[in-house]
């Protein structure tokens, strides 16, 4: 069963491609382990970028724009809490897919005997 989380990444300005080379193997490895992954196309605010994260269901956002990419850490922010944490880049595939799936509740047991 494919997992229904999603993500949106941020990219900005004229690191733009810095940070599609970085991140693009992420996204397909995520992609690999189930994960449905959007990214954000369109140079839009990030707050709108945020707004279609959430209209998409999603229940993180990875944001990683210009700042993000100089102190080589991203953004996760819990789109249901509002909380938000930074994540180094070394581990952020590891540290992702953790919270990803720690997010997924447990199959009803109902479901289980079908």
């Amino acid at each position: 069963m494919e997992n229904q989380k999603a993500m949106l990444h941020k990219g900005a300005g004229t690191r733009l491609l810095k940070a599609e080379t970085f991140l693009f193997p992420l996204l397909f490895h995520l992609r690999q382990k189930g994960v449905r992954v959007e990214r954000g196309y369109h140079a839009k605010s990030l707050g709108s970028q945020l707004k279609d994260a959430d209209r998409l269901g999603a229940n993180f956002a990875l944001i990683v724009g210009e700042n993000e990419m100089r102190e080589k850490k991203g953004i996760l922010r819990n789109l249901c809490t509002r909380q938000q944490e930074l994540l180094p880049f070394d581990s952020l595939e590891k540290d992702l897919t953790s919270r990803i799936f720690a997010d997924i509740p447990p199959p009803a047991l109902e479901a289980e005997r079908m």
